[in-house]
């Protein structure tokens, strides 16, 4: 197992990744974070007992639909709010 440290090869919103055999954190902080690497360790023994490839499709698989279902998400509140915006305001008479 190795750790590696940068920032530029985690993604948006992760704090770590695994990559069988090694665990790629996004600070120096995290290096020495025991719950951390404990974590990462637990992904890596998982990898082994999926014999690697079929863990990274189940993981792929789960990254693009949480990812498609944030896009939706984002777009469906695009719409709403396009749609409030074009509604005609009414108006009432104040007595």
């Amino acid at each position: 197992m190795f750790v590696i440290v940068s920032r530029y090869l985690i993604p948006k919103g992760f704090r770590g990744l695994t990559l069988f055999p090694f665990i790629i954190v996004s600070g120096i902080d995290l290096k020495s974070d025991v719950v951390m690497i404990n974590h990462e360790k637990i992904h890596i023994r998982q990898q082994l007992e999926l014999l690697i490839l079929p863990f990274f499709y189940g993981m792929e698989l789960s990254f693009l639909l949480n990812t498609l279902s944030i896009k939706i998400k984002i777009r469906l509140t695009g719409i709403f709010l396009l749609s409030v915006k074009l509604m005609p305001m009414k108006k009432t008479l104040a007595i």
